[in-house]
């Protein structure tokens, strides 16, 4: 409501406040089987509610000033339905709340155990309606990844600072660590993901301002670009470090254990990936449904199959015509990155089309290119979004703006590099893959459960 905003918003965003999603219990499976209760006190339009119950696993409960609880709770304009699920927020300094910590996540986060007995609340902190709570309980489970995501970011980011302050501070022979030309690639690399990876995080911010628009597909994206490229240049800083970056003494070794930590709050990298090329399949089988059925029967469309082959001449040697004209929405130094994104964006469609044409519904069965597909479609929203920050940067005067568009560039170029080779394997089937290979061995990697070939030595000849 507009009183809630006006009261609480202000404090949340300034990090004054801080919140805590109190969601979870013991034992429940979904938040349709919370046994928390809100128990209205009268049953007027502005009755109070008595809140009851237990709740477990919340994150940053011993600081938060704010609580947002689930709870079964009885509308009083339907005295007779049972309890709905609903949201209140609640002080945290409200008589009858109990936080007792269970465990750390992470050195920075902590996990605690919040207890409501007869904990009354005004009708002014209900969230929404009563019976809104499923709405809230998917936004939080939402905003937790979120912001484990951004909170891994954040870690990459200051280990990368780590691994910059002591390769300057080394001195080698016969020069010092960071005159070294392999040395230099490897930490600018590091700080091209570490900007791209925040600038999807600053597109993604964006679209969830604009409520209007679903960004759970997006907030996906970014999970994955997270895993498939946040966690490399995590690597690459502890191979920077060396074996010393274990150590219980090294500065770094906290920032590894929470990295380490809070990658296992996500999917697994597969299931992200599948979530983000289904649901493109989902689009492209209703955008493209009439052309690959004509494209599935050929001898009963002759025509539109020759215009389709002359339309697709380029697409069919790696070659799109591009006449969207993208490099007209970026800064002119921009041009050759802008192209690089429309051709991206063009092989994305054919290797979906090209996919929907040959298999047909079994396409998403097709767990490899799936997950190809995925990683196309996550090396263009970065891409995108790397694009938009660096032009908007350079053209305000935004203080480092000159390497923006070099790092711009740097992402790009690599990105286009990765989109080529997914979708040419895509597109070119079992014939020109190895997977035809690694998928025939599977069976005797199972039955043998596991490595089962035998010793060079095994047996001589002599």
């Amino acid at each position: 409501s507009e009183l809630q905003k006006k009261k609480y918003l202000s404090d949340l965003m300034s990090g004054t406040t801080i919140g805590a999603y109190a969601v979870h219990e013991e034992g429940s499976a979904d938040p349709s089987s919370l046994q928390c209760i809100a128990t209205p006190n009268d049953f007027s339009e502005t009755t109070s509610y008595t809140l009851n119950g237990e709740k477990t696993w919340i994150i940053n409960a011993s600081r938060a000033k704010l609580f947002i609880v689930l709870a079964q709770a009885q509308d009083v304009n339907r005295p007779t339905v049972p309890g709905m699920l609903s949201a209140f927020i609640v002080d945290s300094d409200t008589p009858g709340i109990t936080v007792s910590k269970q465990t750390n996540l992470t050195n920075e986060y902590d996990i605690c155990q919040v207890k409501l007995d007869q904990v009354v609340v005004p009708q002014e902190s209900v969230l929404g309606n009563i019976g809104d709570g499923y709405k809230v309980a998917v936004t939080s489970l939402e905003s937790n990844k979120f912001i484990f995501a951004l909170s891994i970011l954040n870690l990459i980011r200051k280990l990368s600072s780590h691994a910059t302050i002591q390769t300057y501070q080394i001195n080698s022979f016969p020069m010092p660590l960071r005159d070294y030309e392999f040395i230099q690639y490897r930490l600018s690399k590091i700080i091209t993901t570490i900007y791209a990876l925040e600038s999807s995080i600053y597109l993604l911010a964006g679209m969830k301002d604009n409520y209007e628009m679903d960004t759970a597909l997006e907030s996906v994206i970014f999970q994955n670009l997270i895993y498939s490229y946040g966690f490399n240049a995590m690597q690459d800083c502890m191979n920077l470090f060396g074996k010393g970056a274990l150590d219980d003494v090294h500065k770094t070794k906290s920032v590894i254990d929470d990295l380490l930590i809070l990658s296992q709050t996500f999917f697994s990298p597969e299931m992200l990936k599948f979530y983000i090329s289904l649901k493109g399949l989902e689009y492209a089988g209703a955008t493209l449904a009439s052309t690959v059925m004509k494209s599935r029967n050929p001898l009963n469309y002759p025509g539109f199959i020759f215009k389709r082959l002359w339309n697709l001449r380029g697409q069919s040697v790696d070659s799109p015509k591009l006449d969207k004209n993208l490099y007209m929405e970026l800064h002119p130094s921009l041009k050759m990155n802008a192209d690089q994104l429309e051709y991206c964006v063009y092989r994305l469609h054919y290797g979906l089309e090209k996919l929907l044409t040959v298999h047909g519904a079994e396409a998403v069965h097709r767990q490899i290119d799936l997950i190809r597909l995925a990683d196309v479609g996550s090396d263009i929203f970065a891409m995108f979004a790397v694009l938009a920050r660096a032009s908007r940067s350079y053209c305000t005067g935004i203080r480092y703006c000159d390497q923006e568009i070099l790092v711009a560039n740097a992402w790009c170029q690599d990105a286009m590099k990765r989109v080529k080779i997914n979708i040419s394997e895509i597109v070119g089937g079992k014939v020109n893959l190895s997977d035809y290979t690694f998928l025939k061995l599977a069976p005797d990697i199972m039955q043998h459960k596991g490595y089962f070939f035998s010793s060079p030595t095994e047996k001589n000849i002599h």
